[in-house]
């Protein structure tokens, strides 16, 4: 039994249905507890996280701005989080405008977030566009985790799209050197980096 009345019983239900891993008791416990407390950036997270898991990803956008929304005011950096995986439901939609504004809000929010940096960065070079921005965006997730192959594979690509095949390949060996060779994304620009750089066996 809860009481309704506080919101720590209905954060309590909530991670007792998380454990449980119930869909359907996480998604009736969030909507009625925002019945009670429409305020509460917490629930509205994790009703998206729910949508999303449903591949209601409409709904989940919707969840997820109302929790943006409400933390504006008292957590910035979860705010810019939760915007940037906003742009991350965009750019699977193919929404890929409504994705760049998104990634620029989490920016605005928190320019620290790795992230959005490196997600942004990674999505303009493969659609060709603003590539000295992505470059910037990308150099500062490099720069602050200098062993982190996604980040070191984006910084590549980043390159490669700008014709620096030079580069590209320096980055791309070090995205290896630290793990990157289980990842078939990062190893099919490898052999796109290898080709440019007329290593074509």
């Amino acid at each position: 039994e809860i009481n309704p009345k506080y919101e720590d019983s209905w954060n309590l239900l909530i991670n007792y249905y998380m454990m449980e891993n119930d869909t359907i008791g996480i998604y009736n416990a969030c909507t009625e507890a925002l019945e009670h407390f429409p305020e509460n950036a917490n629930f509205y997270y994790t009703l998206g996280i729910v949508y999303q898991n449903m591949d209601k990803k409409d709904s989940t956008i919707y969840a997820w701005n109302k929790a943006v929304n409400l933390l504006k005011g008292q957590n910035l950096t979860l705010a810019s989080v939760i915007q940037g995986s906003v742009g991350d439901v965009y750019s699977s939609l193919g929404k890929k405008e409504a994705a760049y504004a998104a990634y620029d809000s989490a920016i605005v929010l928190d320019e620290k977030n790795m992230l959005v940096l490196n997600n942004y960065a990674y999505f303009l070079a493969c659609d060709g566009k603003e590539l000295q921005k992505a470059e910037r965006m990308s150099a500062m997730t490099v720069q602050a985790h200098p062993k982190n192959a996604t980040f070191l594979d984006t910084y590549a690509w980043v390159f490669f799209k700008q014709g620096n095949y030079l580069l590209a390949m320096m980055y791309i060996e070090q995205a290896l050197a630290n793990g990157g060779g289980d990842n078939a994304e990062l190893l099919e620009h490898y052999g796109d980096i290898l080709f440019m750089n007329e290593n074509k066996e």
